[in-house]
């Protein structure tokens, strides 16, 4: 499942501008189909960096699906 911006940040529990610091810097991966167009992460993009953060991580950890 794809989620926006929005909901990404939601589901881990911080801020969209956190999110995006965090995505500008490489730590989580997203879907952008066109330069400056709309920004999706995915379900696995969430969980892969839930695990990179590991104890260092204090958001939700609970995303669909699982």
């Amino acid at each position: 499942m794809l989620h926006t911006r929005q909901e990404a940040a939601r589901i881990l529990g911080v801020s969209v501008s956190t999110l995006d610091n965090e995505r500008n810097d490489g730590r989580i991966s997203f879907i952008q189909y066109r330069p400056n167009g709309k920004v999706m992460i995915s379900d696995e993009a969430i969980r892969d960096y839930i695990e990179r953060c590991g104890d260092d991580f204090t958001g939700e950890t609970g995303t669909s699906g699982e």
